[in-house]
């Protein structure tokens, strides 16, 4: 039991040197997170009322997760994370939109946040409606306008034509936030990494995407 409790606290400590912790390493964390999860062994860890206290005086958050604001994607869940370690932005179509890119930039300049993640995932609601012809609001069709261009290189391709539109949807923006200037000038002083990744609804688990 002392020792399950030792561990634990170390873990809990290496989660809150989020700011020296390079883009590997939280990649690294992320995924065992996530591997936690999907074996439901969470930790829970950075959940208490030292937590809340710590936090209190400012945050430091290891990794900015990018994804989609359906109710099945829950980035803390998902990847076994606690209060003050993940900087996420919930749009749907995990778009990178100006409130996004401006959320992106505060985050790792100003939080020394070093790894950055889009996340697509199974059966986007967004994702589907952007293959649909008919019309929406004004605003929602503003952001599958945002998308539609990962349909159009994706529509003559095998498989499954959501899924390959989710995935292309995440490189896109992947690459159009590897463009911005300041993200641009971090990532080059090897500041920053950036991947786009894939969520399993069905089984929990996160995909990288090369």
């Amino acid at each position: 039991m002392k020792i399950k409790i030792f561990l634990l606290l170390i873990l809990s400590l290496g989660l809150n040197l989020s700011a020296q912790t390079s883009g590997d390493e939280s990649l690294q964390k992320l995924l065992e997170g996530n591997a936690r999860f999907i074996s439901g062994k969470s930790l829970n860890c950075n959940s208490n009322q030292e937590r809340l206290d710590e936090l209190s005086n400012g945050q430091k958050p290891f990794a900015v997760i990018l994804t989609c604001a359906d109710s099945r994607v829950s980035p803390e869940i998902v990847f076994d994370a606690g209060l003050g370690d993940l900087f996420v932005i919930r749009i749907i179509g995990n778009i990178a939109d100006q409130s996004s890119i401006a959320s992106i930039q505060y985050a790792v300049e100003h939080l020394g946040s070093r790894l950055l993640v889009v996340m697509g995932h199974e059966k986007c609601g967004a994702v589907t409606a952007a293959f649909e012809t008919h019309q929406h609001s004004e605003e929602i069709n503003g952001v599958l306008a945002e998308i539609k261009p990962a349909i159009e290189n994706v529509k003559s391709t095998a498989g499954d034509l959501i899924k390959n539109a989710v995935i292309e949807n995440a490189k896109m923006v992947v690459e159009k936030l590897n463009h911005n200037p300041l993200l641009k000038k971090l990532i080059e002083e090897n500041k920053l990494k950036t991947t786009a990744a894939y969520y399993h609804l069905t089984n929990g688990k996160v995909e990288l995407i090369n």
